[in-house]
């Protein structure tokens, strides 16, 4: 039973001979093949090197597509700076505006951080579909928001402009799908979301409060 398989099998609830090995890997698997994190977060041919390498030597059953949060952000105009022991380091464009015409349009097939990631799931395909799960990723409605807006300025909208974040979710929101889509038709078999502790507050919190809309459904 190969990874694929194994992974698979989980999911649908199917015998396997031990539960798969799906860690995330990034700083420590740029730096296992000789590399760095910002090798790693700004060119695909670095991160899946590292990933393939990490995932033959350790026996792990899923190869990722992950390196940072700001994909996306830079596809709405954030600069990035890449950081060669740590993650990138992103503008935030709405810190100081709420005005969403300033952002730019993301495109996974044209701006160039998320390209990089579709370029990665073509490359996983190429040479392991069928043999390790392929894992996408994508930011959620909340945590783009924060990204876009800082996460200080995003929760205060929560509370003082509930309309307004809304509507920066709603963008988020279709960008995400759209880069999902995009992964998805480029090779990976599975598409993670940070689930983090700012998506449960928002959920938590907010979700009550645009539920009302029957365009908050995603809510």
């Amino acid at each position: 039973m190969n990874g694929y398989e194994r992974y698979t099998n989980v999911l649908e609830d199917r015998p396997v001979d031990y539960l798969p090995r799906v860690p995330i890997l990034m700083q420590y698997a740029a730096e296992y093949i000789g590399s760095d994190y910002a090798a790693f977060a700004s060119d695909y041919r670095v991160l899946i090197k590292a990933n393939e390498t990490c995932a033959k030597k350790f026996g792990i059953d899923q190869i990722s597509c992950i390196s940072d949060p700001y994909r996306e952000t830079q596809g709405f105009g954030s600069t990035i700076e890449y950081v060669k022991d740590g993650p990138p380091r992103s503008t935030h464009p709405l810190e100081h505006s709420k005005d969403l015409s300033i952002l730019l349009k993301p495109d996974p097939l044209r701006s160039e951080r998320m390209l990089d990631r579709i370029k990665a799931a073509e490359a996983y395909r190429e040479k392991f579909q069928g043999k390790y799960s392929i894992l996408g990723w994508i930011e959620g409605p909340a945590a783009e928001a924060a990204d876009l807006r800082d996460v200080n300025n995003f929760m205060m909208d929560l509370i003082e402009d509930e309309v307004f974040a809304s509507e920066l979710m709603d963008v988020c929101l279709e960008v995400a799908i759209a880069f999902a889509r995009a992964q998805v038709d480029a090779g990976v078999d599975t598409v993670g979301e940070p689930w983090d502790e700012l998506e449960r507050l928002v959920l938590s919190v907010a979700g009550v409060r645009f539920a009302a809309g029957p365009d908050r459904d995603y809510l």
